[in-house]
């Protein structure tokens, strides 16, 4: 028998900044990012640019869950790299 594993798993790309919320009673994204980790679901945290890496490794599930690019023109790649990884064809 052949077995087929399903992942939830959120790519979360960002400049790792916190910017100021408008609303008090708007969730932080690290509120946000304990939601989704407390529901099964993996995030991998993807830093644009000058992003915060301590604000990457709150978002990500696991500080080898944060990845960075320098600009916006190797984040194709990376993003590609980074699917690759996470979801390799062969698992199924």
């Amino acid at each position: 028998p052949s077995f087929c594993f399903v992942f939830k798993i959120t790519l979360l790309i960002t400049d790792g900044r916190q910017t100021q919320i408008s609303d008090r009673n708007e969730p932080t994204p690290v509120q946000v990012a304990t939601a989704i980790k407390n529901r099964g679901i993996s995030i991998t945290a993807l830093g644009i640019g000058a992003a915060d890496v301590i604000q990457l490794k709150n978002y990500a599930s696991t500080p080898l869950d944060t990845f960075t690019v320098d600009d916006f023109g190797q984040l194709d790649a990376k993003v590609i790299e980074i699917a690759e990884n996470l979801c390799p064809s062969k698992l199924c």
